[in-house]
């Protein structure tokens, strides 16, 4: 039959892919040709026709339905012209690209070796394919990555080759360690003052936690105290008091307060002063600076003394003949006593 052309065809706007035939020559039927038999063919025959096709490019505008085996090599990028998904398969290709190990977990690779993957609790996992944690990285402190565990997970390394590691939070460094090894809290400012400085000092809890380690400072505490000078007989007639400073350190505390031209009119006996901010934890403690002046009548050195869990102070002095005896009060105007004293808790 000579060639003839097909004219005045209309747009089929919607295909019926099951019943709308295409013309087609089947080339092993020759039953009316030695060429081959005129058949019909519905786009679904098309579809599923056997063997393979090549499709030198495609672009699809919907939905796009693919079967249980998905093997796809060399997708190209449109920017570079470069891999995008090498290798991307259900299981088992590890070459180089993206794979999936197990179910609802993926994994990249490169060289033919896993890079890291995500299991399917969200979990990544770096040169490792065993979850401990959110995060888990395996490799030798060796290794030239910046972030390594050992492999017999017995410490973790950060590394940053002889750079200054900061922790920052909120654009402000908040710890930072130079390449000296020398580390700053709260400063960049390392290296000259000590291996470790701070910005601020340390705060140690309100109430003291003490440790059994003796070598481990557990307590630091400095303010001030009021202090009310008495007699061991009667008190000042008006009540003498004054403001003094301690310091606490640990166990030891130090203690400062000074009365200047004080009126003791009405004081007898024993000088003492009350309201130390802490007990005397020791046996006995007679110890520290005194300094009287027209407080009381006495002969030789004077020092405080305390007694065990009390805390108040009492003055002696040792005169001349070794004896030990009591510093009394010499009332009246103006008088004077400063005294500084350490002693344990």
């Amino acid at each position: 039959m000579a060639d003839s052309k097909i004219t005045a065809l209309t747009a089929l706007t919607a295909a019926d892919p099951v019943n709308d035939m295409f013309p087609v020559v089947d080339v092993s039927d020759t039953t009316m040709a030695a060429s081959g038999t005129t058949k019909k063919i519905s786009v679904n025959n098309i579809l599923g026709a056997s063997g393979t096709a090549t499709l030198a490019s495609a672009t699809i505008t919907g939905a796009a339905t693919v079967g249980t085996t998905l093997g796809v090599t060399g997708v190209s990028s449109f920017a570079a012209g470069t891999a995008l998904l090498p290798a991307l398969t259900r299981t088992g290709d590890t070459n180089t690209g993206i794979y999936y190990p197990a179910a609802d977990t993926f994994a990249v690779t490169t060289g033919g070796t896993e890079r890291y993957r995500v299991d399917s609790s969200g979990n990544l996992l770096l040169g490792t394919t065993a979850a401990a944690g959110r995060l888990q990285v395996a490799g030798s402190a060796v290794g030239a990555g910046i972030f390594t565990v050992d492999s017999d997970v017995t410490r973790v390394d950060i590394q940053t080759y002889n750079k200054p590691l900061s922790i920052n939070r909120s654009g402000n460094d908040v710890n930072i360690c130079e390449s000296s090894g020398n580390v700053g809290i709260g400063t960049v400012a390392v290296g000259t003052g000590g291996c470790l400085q701070l910005k601020s000092g340390i705060t140690f809890p309100a109430t003291q936690v003490a440790s059994s380690d003796a070598n481990t400072l557990d307590d630091y505490e400095e303010g001030t105290w009021t202090g009310t000078l008495t007699g061991g007989t009667t008190n000042p007639t008006t009540p003498v008091t004054a403001t003094g400073r301690y310091t606490k350190v640990g166990r030891s505390v130090t203690v400062q307060i000074t009365f200047s031209a004080v009126n003791t009119t009405g004081a007898s006996g024993l000088i003492g002063i009350t309201g130390l901010p802490f007990a005397n934890n020791s046996v006995s403690n007679s110890v520290g600076s005194v300094s009287l002046y027209l407080i009381a009548n006495f002969t030789g050195s004077p020092f405080a003394s305390l007694g065990v869990n009390e805390s108040f102070i009492n003055f002696y002095s040792n005169n001349s003949g070794g004896a030990f005896l009591d510093v009394t009060h010499n009332a009246g105007t103006p008088r004077f006593l400063s005294v500084s004293i350490t002693y344990t808790v």
